[in-house]
């Protein structure tokens, strides 16, 4: 159904669109300003200019590689297929979805940082079909309680029936960890917000840390001993800040965008061609969707269908008067081999 909306987005455009107009000049996205860390030991619900970490990354597909990059003397024409409010994990608050046009907006802004500009039947031909999908992933409601009930009522039932887990607030990853080891659910999930939060490398080396530390866990050592800290888990988690970062954002829960391009001529054949996603997250702790997304949008659109190598961590201050504040990008740098995945 999704599929047929938007090649049917892509044929009316097709139809409607008249002449070719000369093509647009964009100006180079500005470098952003550089800033410091500040640690606020005030909740952010209650901070007026609260510090958050956006994490950005762009994922290319091969034939995404083939494909040209825009230049401000050479934008890259596209159509926006408007977006998909998405509430994901087991834990679902009764959240306010953001306004769809603001939202748009804010997309349409941020991709002519990168250089993409939107079609128009008066432009040249879009060579792009931008799919972008927003909403929240909330960390998982299972606590070690529950799972402690669930093993001992399970095996007493007589139908087989495991309890109705019961919510809980945002914990830390210590106290998930053994959730996560213990339940599958609970790991797929994480596993996908880390796709969100750091990319498919990095969730690919979470999951086989995490793998690592089940088969630790199960010999009977390490995980809650003194030499905690030199599992294959810990010793990946602490193999940077940066790492650390991303590992802790995943276990907790986040707000979501993702801006996925679309070959738009494979698209009129009826065929969907990714060429390249870009995924943007920031921790949902202390600040609303509405007030968080478009700042989040902004931020990342010097990366929007650019390939970054592993995420990049911007840190921005959010003025709750209705102004925002970039700071410095940092880059995420992959560990080396032995930390990231315990080979």
């Amino acid at each position: 159904m999704r599929a047929s909306l938007i090649l049917a987005f892509v044929s009316t455009f097709a139809v409607a669109r008249a002449a070719e107009a000369p093509d647009v000049r964009l100006p180079a996205p500005a470098e952003p300003a550089r800033s410091r860390w500040n640690f606020q030991f005030t909740p952010k619900a209650f901070q007026k200019h609260p510090e958050l970490d956006f994490h950005v990354i762009t994922e290319l597909t091969p034939e995404g590689r083939k494909a040209p990059q825009p230049t401000a003397q050479h934008p890259i024409f596209y159509l926006a297929q408007p977006g998909k409010f998405m509430q994901l994990g087991d834990n679902v608050a009764d959240e306010k979805a953001p306004n769809l046009a603001a939202l748009e907006s804010a997309i349409q802004s941020a991709l002519a940082a990168s250089n993409f500009e939107v079609a128009t039947p008066r432009t040249p031909v879009p060579t792009l079909v931008v799919v972008f999908n927003y909403g929240s992933f909330a960390q998982s409601s299972t606590t070690q309680n529950d799972l402690n009930e669930a093993d001992t009522l399970q095996s007493a039932a007589e139908d087989g029936t495991a309890p109705v887990m019961r919510a809980a607030g945002e914990r830390d990853v210590e106290s998930m960890l053994p959730v996560v080891l213990a339940s599958p659910q609970a790991r797929t999930d994480l596993i996908h917000r880390a796709e969100l939060v750091g990319g498919e490398k990095f969730a690919h080396d979470l999951g086989a840390v995490l793998d690592q530390e089940a088969k630790l866990k199960q010999a009977g050592g390490g995980l809650f001993g003194p030499l905690r800290d030199v599992t294959p888990f810990h010793r990946f988690m602490n193999s940077s800040t940066e790492i650390t970062d991303l590992v802790v954002d995943a276990f907790g829960s986040c707000y979501f965008v993702t801006a996925s391009a679309y070959d738009y001529a494979a698209m009129r054949h009826g065929k969907r061609v990714l060429l390249w996603r870009t995924k943007m997250t920031v921790s949902s702790q202390g600040v609303s969707m509405t007030e968080s997304l478009p700042s989040l949008i902004a931020a990342a659109g010097p990366y929007l269908g650019r390939e970054t190598p592993s995420a990049v961590t911007l840190t921005r201050k959010l003025n709750r008067e209705g102004r925002v504040e970039l700071g410095t990008p940092r880059v995420v740098e992959d560990p080396p081999p032995a930390s990231a995945s315990g080979h």
